[in-house]
């Protein structure tokens, strides 16, 4: 008798080989289907929540391979759609890498996304958007300007925890130095 495939999860496994490849050569680390911020290294974290053009253009590549697009097309070949997705599906990930890091370092309580695969988070963008936009980012009550944060409305809330992502991301590469 035959054995029984799950073609989702082989399709899945399949789409994350052809989008972790250039990362897994890229920072030496294997990323697997069920690869979660939380299971990041430091190191890949703080290289990928930076920004910059290395970040991501490596952004790009992950998004696009998970995708299914080529390896050989660039971000400017593909059509605006296409480009539109990928760009908005960066700036989600950036976010959650930066929030992670903020995580690390004791300044966010909690946030949603940290748990999400992040091969999800690209395949399934729209849903866990919505998910993590209905369950924003909280900041921890340690940290100095918790105080003030407890004052502001929802939407003011998240506008200051992204202010404090630059020095966040800054205290994040000194310790590890």
């Amino acid at each position: 008798m035959g054995q029984i495939v799950d073609l989702e999860r082989y399709r899945r496994q399949a789409r994350a080989e052809q989008g972790f490849k250039a990362w897994r050569i890229r920072f030496g680390w294997d990323f697997e289907p069920a690869t979660r911020l939380m299971d990041i290294p430091d190191r890949i974290l703080i290289d990928q929540a930076s920004p910059g053009t290395a970040s991501t253009m490596a952004f790009y590549e992950l998004i696009m391979g998970l995708l299914g697009h080529p390896p050989q097309l660039s971000f400017e070949q593909l059509d605006s759609r296409d480009q539109s997705q990928v760009l908005d599906i960066h700036l989600f990930l950036a976010d959650h890498f930066r929030f992670e890091v903020m995580y690390r370092i004791d300044w966010l309580e909690r946030f949603s996304g940290r748990q999400i695969a992040l091969l999800d988070m690209v395949l399934d963008f729209k849903k866990v958007q919505n998910f993590c936009r209905n369950d924003p980012p909280t900041l921890d009550s340690s940290h100095p300007a918790y105080d003030r944060y407890r004052r502001l409305i929802l939407l003011d809330r998240q506008v200051m925890i992204r202010k404090l992502i630059p020095q966040a991301l800054e205290i994040f590469q000194r310790n590890l130095e």
